[in-house]
């Protein structure tokens, strides 16, 4: 505070400068950022030397046409399991051994996939999704799934 009639001891800074305090303040978080981000640090402090009006401008370069490739036609998707597959014996043996699938239980579509599945060479598991998929389809008329008997 001052007193009335007196002089203030040191000049008024002018808007835009700094005090000694807030560079070192500022210096001291801009090494704080570099240490905890280095790569967005320097990456930061390259974009600004760029963007400053002494710094050389970016030279334009050449870009070539990339070759366009046409797209290949989709391979049609079958539906049921495809002949010679283990899944496609395992439904054969499954229809040889208890009759079609349309007549066959849903609750029994885990025993008989734990019997048939290993001389089939399938894992129990994907015989029993195969095998339950098989009979719904067959129950509700659906696509044949299983070679023929």
């Amino acid at each position: 505070m001052r007193l009335p009639g007196t002089r203030p001891c040191t000049p008024p800074l002018a808007a835009d400068d700094s005090t000694p305090l807030q560079v070192i303040g500022a210096f001291l978080l801009w090494v704080l950022r570099l240490v905890m981000d280095p790569g967005g640090t320097v990456r930061g402090f390259r974009a600004w030397v760029l963007s400053t009006p002494a710094s050389p401008r970016p030279r334009a370069v050449a870009v070539t046409a990339a070759k366009v490739i046409a797209p290949r036609k989709p391979k049609a998707i079958a539906s049921g399991p495809r002949d010679g597959t283990k899944t496609s014996r395992f439904l054969a043996l499954v229809t040889e051994k208890y009759g079609p699938l349309d007549r066959f239980s849903l609750d029994r579509v885990s025993p008989v996939s734990s019997e048939l599945a290993p001389e089939a060479g399938l894992d129990t598991a994907a015989a029993r999704g195969a095998l339950g998929k098989a009979v719904k389809a067959a129950q509700n008329g659906g696509p044949k799934l299983c070679p023929a008997s």
